[in-house]
C-alpha cells in the first residue's frame, strides 16, 4: 500500500502479547507493519504491529489498512525527517 508517499506493507500475525484489563499477558492475532521510504522496500522507516481487540477492532484488512494510514498520519513529521535522511544516505 502507499500511502502518504510512503510504503506499507501488512502481514498476518498470530502471535502479539498484550496485557489485558487484569495485566495478564495475553497472545493476540493481528498484523505487522513495515513502513518504507522506497518503492523498492529496501529502506525501512519503522515496523509495528497491532491486536485485534486492541488496536483493531476486528481481523479484517479493512481495518488493518486504516490503522496503517493513522500510524502514517500520527508519525507523519518523523517519518518524512527519516526518510530525507535515508535519501541524502542513498544518493
Amino acid at each position: 500500500m502507499k500511502y502518504r508517499g510512503f510504503y506499507v506493507t501488512s502481514s498476518i500475525d498470530n502471535n502479539i502479547q498484550r496485557e489485558n484489563k487484569n495485566e495478564k499477558a495475553v497472545i493476540c492475532d493481528g498484523y505487522f507493519y513495515q513502513v518504507f521510504a522506497d518503492e523498492e522496500m529496501k529502506l525501512e522507516i519503522d515496523n509495528f504491529n497491532a491486536a485485534v481487540g486492541f488496536e483493531l477492532p476486528n481481523n479484517s484488512q479493512a481495518e488493518a489498512d486504516s490503522f496503517a494510514r493513522e500510524m502514517i498520519d500520527c508519525e507523519f513529521k518523523e517519518y518524512q525527517k527519516i526518510k530525507e535522511e535515508l535519501e541524502e544516505l542513498y544518493e
